[in-house]
């Protein structure tokens, strides 16, 4: 598809970047070169090509386009900035910020003036700039040490600001200043509830942003009174005002903290852009969304209505945005550009720019080319060929000469003569002439190329290789049936579906709808070809799950039965799925899908070793083997109590153990070594008994409960206690009692019917709690949602309007039972760090030194 660039919104001083008889989305004529990206101001517009020259548009009253030009209502060329050899561009209001492939920072307009200024980070020292950002009037640029700078208006000297994280991205708005370190920790300076800090918050350096769940952050966007946040599975956070529904929350005008837009969790983020009063988020399927006020026609709809949470932009349907830029009242978005724009900052410091893994590119890739003796703009990635059964790099033959494919164009497959390097358009006029005339050869990567004959008749080349094939969840020489009982073999993979060949059949068959679910839901194996499988129900369909040799673990150095981390979730390897690892959760048993990248193994029964690093104490790093023997007394990731508390084994350095107490752990600190022995063991992840002085401490030690061994509950007859385990030889619950003596005494395991879980360690939990109007809400008890937040569960702590027990986590407040009042009361987490106004009394669920 050609590059295509429309805005909609208010027309005043050509801001449209067009001749605007209409407000609606509507394209921008002027034909630009290839775009890399562009960015909008109060009321102008400044576009990025892929060679460097900068087009502008709009409003110049104070400089912000640059010298020697006026107001132009349609994108004009501006030498003077593209002279500079720009590679990113960023607007304020009234200014435009230029980064160089020098790593300088340039700005222009109101009091910087219409010639371009030479920004410096620090007088007297060569500093690089790799990425840059403008506020309402300010400018921020992230070095490549990871330090954030300010430029304040008219000043060329930038403040630093002091951050012990490395930073790769910042945002700012009227009153708020962020810097977005390279693991995910948001830094906020300034004050208002764009902060997302809390009631009354201000602060001239930079604090950390403490989110509920460990939330790792991967982008940060901020305008005016709104910031917004996004993390690494796309999921947004907002914070601040919201006049006309901008927050997409309805009925919440304001937010002094992040609050999670649960509406956009089924549509994962890619990136947000926030006018004065509406948002546009673009989705990772490269689909608009936008809300707040839709006057002008500003949100892209084909109405002027108000729109309080987002929705699918409706001028926009049908089209796969790749960028958009707001400014105070329009915007401009563009399709068909060769690729995302790449983030600069995470770009240089090498991080992931998608949210999610992708195995295929499912943008056009544009690249301009001469084809049949004319200039063309030919999509070169995987998805624009995928219809025509070749891939780019494929080495074909053609009347008896060698071609390779380069692309698809229009109706055509785009081939260059491999003795002359010219380009021709070959034109299908059918798939069967396609095959007929042009034969594969060869395709990079793979040796598995074998001849096929279709049902209807075609000739032509299949992909056999197994890599190819995982994808679909079947390994080539499967023995399939389908829904009719009747029985096929897998053949491969052609023109992105997976083809079967039926013994009575002279030629192979695919299905009409290629997704992975549906074609299990058509075939079941019956007998697989090289490897051990088993069915299993994973999000209510059945697949065949592979548990031997499940090539795709090794390749990311995983194995069956590894105890990982997902994100902060604890789970098992159980096999593997095309290209996902299938896990299984160590309460509910439920059995999900998880991508290679996103598990960390925490814990191997292996003599071989495998090493993770952790931040200590003193925060240095330090790498610790989380391999075990199945004979260790002790294993990574198990609960033990020691002279300091309960705590949680990480891992061994040179035979010495290293553990977090949940004191440390509440504190945001990191790990610590122990020579010192434990006191007991009190719970391990495992799905086998775990016998421990009698005793099974295992997590599935009460089955068909969701209780564990170590948990604090409160029995249905309103007796507080700590689940001990189960006893090997009685079968009877054994529990402490949270009296004093902390007595230990034998229950029946009926008597956990209907009990409720208070406190629970490092494995999400959650509780059913009242509201003061009597409404029922669910909040986590797990202290892997209290990392950093000085208190747990359970814990007594006076509080600005008295002494209350810690409830649990709901969302972005800490829930506290307030003595002599009903139901629960919620405060903002930031406010928790007042510590003249909160304060811990005593820890209740666990033995602490914090009770000595």
């Amino acid at each position: 598809m050609h590059q295509v660039i429309s805005s909609a919104g208010y027309a005043g001083e050509g801001r449209l970047g067009r001749r605007a008889n209409t407000n609606l989305l509507s394209r921008i004529a002027t034909e630009l070169p290839p775009i890399h990206m562009f960015a909008c101001g109060w009321k102008h517009n400044v576009f990025l090509t892929r060679d460097h020259q900068i087009y502008v548009s709009g409003e110049n009253n104070e400089g912000q386009l640059g010298p020697g030009i006026g107001a132009c209502l349609e994108p004009t060329l501006s030498l003077p900035l593209s002279e500079l050899k720009p590679i990113w561009v960023s607007c304020g209001d009234k200014i435009t910020a230029i980064l160089t492939e020098n790593k300088t920072v340039f700005v222009c307009g109101f009091e910087w003036g219409p010639d371009p200024v030479e920004l410096i980070p620090e007088s007297l020292k060569s500093i690089s700039i790799v990425y840059v950002v403008c506020g309402v009037d300010n400018i921020l640029g992230i070095s490549t040490e990871g330090k954030l700078y300010v430029w304040y208006k008219k000043s060329r000297t930038a403040k630093p600001c002091q951050c012990p994280d490395i930073l790769c991205d910042a945002a700012a708005g009227k009153n708020q200043i962020f810097g977005l370190s390279t693991t995910g920790n948001l830094w906020v300076m300034g004050h208002s509830k764009s902060c997302g800090m809390g009631k009354k918050w201000s602060s001239l350096v930079l604090q950390k942003v403490n989110f509920a769940n460990g939330l790792t952050i991967k982008r940060i966007f901020a305008y005016s009174l709104l910031s917004i946040a996004i993390d690494v599975r796309g999921r947004v956070y907002v914070a601040g005002t919201s006049n006309f529904g901008e927050l997409g929350i309805p009925n919440v005008k304001k937010s002094n903290t992040f609050v999670h837009l649960a509406s956009m969790d089924e549509h994962p983020v890619l990136m947000a852009t926030i006018g004065d009063t509406f948002v546009a988020y673009i989705t990772e399927k490269y689909e608009l969304y936008t809300c707040g006020d839709g006057d002008a026609y500003r949100l892209c709809n084909t109405s002027i209505d108000k729109v309080t949470t987002p929705s699918r932009a409706t001028a926009a349907e049908g089209h796969k945005i790749m960028w958009a830029c707001a400014g105070c009242s329009h915007i401009i978005i563009a399709e068909g550009l060769e690729c995302f724009p790449v983030h600069p900052g995470r770009e240089y410091f090498k991080l992931e720019q998608t949210m999610r893994m992708r195995r295929k590119k499912f943008s056009p890739q544009l690249f301009e080319m001469e084809a049949s003796d004319q200039p063309i703009s030919v999509d070169i990635s995987d998805r624009g060929l995928i219809w025509s059964g070749f891939l780019p790099g494929d080495k074909v033959e053609m009347e008896g000469k060698s071609f390779t494919v380069v692309g698809s164009y229009s109706n055509g497959v785009i081939l260059k003569n491999n003795e002359d390097n010219k380009n021709s358009i070959y034109i299908v006029k059918s798939l069967h002439e396609l095959y007929s005339n042009v034969k594969l050869i060869s395709r990079p990567n793979t040796n598995s190329i074998s001849p096929m004959l279709t049902r209807s008749g075609i000739n032509t080349q299949v992909d056999t290789s197994p890599a190819t094939v995982r994808a679909f969840g079947f390994y080539p020489g499967d023995k399939v049936q389908d829904n009719f009982n009747s029985f096929a073999e897998v053949v491969g993979v052609f023109g992105g579906a997976l083809w079967f060949k039926y013994p009575e059949d002279n030629g192979c068959v695919t299905v009409s709808e290629p997704d992975v679910r549906s074609i299990h839901n058509l075939f079941k194996v019956v007998t697989p070809k090289d490897r051990k499988i088993q069915y299993m129900t994973i999000n209510g369909n059945d697949y065949p799950v592979e548990l031997e040799p499940c090539s795709i673990l090794d390749e990311f150095n995983l194995k069956i039965n590894d105890l990982v981390l997902q994100n902060t979730s604890y789970c098992t390897i159980i096999g593997s799925f095309g290209i996902n690892v299938v896990v299984k959760d160590p309460i509910d048993k439920t059995i999900n899908f998880a991508f290679p990248n996103e598990l960390m193994v925490v814990r191997r029964e292996s003599k071989d070793s495998i090493k993770q690093t952790f931040t200590t104490l003193s925060n240095s790093l330090v790498d610790a083997e989380v391999s075990c023997l199945e004979t260790d007394e002790y294993k990574p990731r198990d609960r033990v109590l020691t002279k300091k508390g309960l705590a949680t084994l990480i891992g061994k350095v040179d035979k010495k153990w290293y553990l977090i107490t949940d004191d440390v752990l509440a504190l945001g600190g990191g790990v610590a070594s122990t020579e010192r022995p434990f006191l007991g063991l009190i719970r391990r992840i495992s799905d086998d008994p775990v016998i421990f002085d009698g005793i099974n401490v295992a997590s599935s030690a009460f089955q068909n409960t969701n209780l564990i061994p170590g948990d604090v509950i409160i029995l249905e007859n309103g007796e507080k206690v700590t689940l001990v385990g189960l006893h090997e030889e009685t079968k009877q619950v054994v529990v402490e009692t949270m009296a004093n003596d902390r007595e230990g005494k034998y229950i029946p395991i009926d008597n956990l019917k209907n009990a409720e879980i208070v406190f629970r360690a490092d494995l999400p939990a959650k509780r059913m709690y009242y509201s003061k109007v009597g409404n029922g809400l669910f909040v986590s008890v797990s202290t892997k949602d209290f990392v950093g937040l000085r208190f747990l569960p359970d814990d007594v702590v006076k509080t600005p309007i008295g002494v209350g027990l810690v409830i649990g986590i709901s969302e972005s407040d800490i829930c506290i039972h307030i003595d002599k009042t009903s139901g629960v009361s919620f405060f903002p987490l930031t406010d928790i760090y007042n510590i003249d106004e909160f304060q811990l009394i005593e820890r209740r669920a666990v033995k602490s030194v914090l009770n000595q």
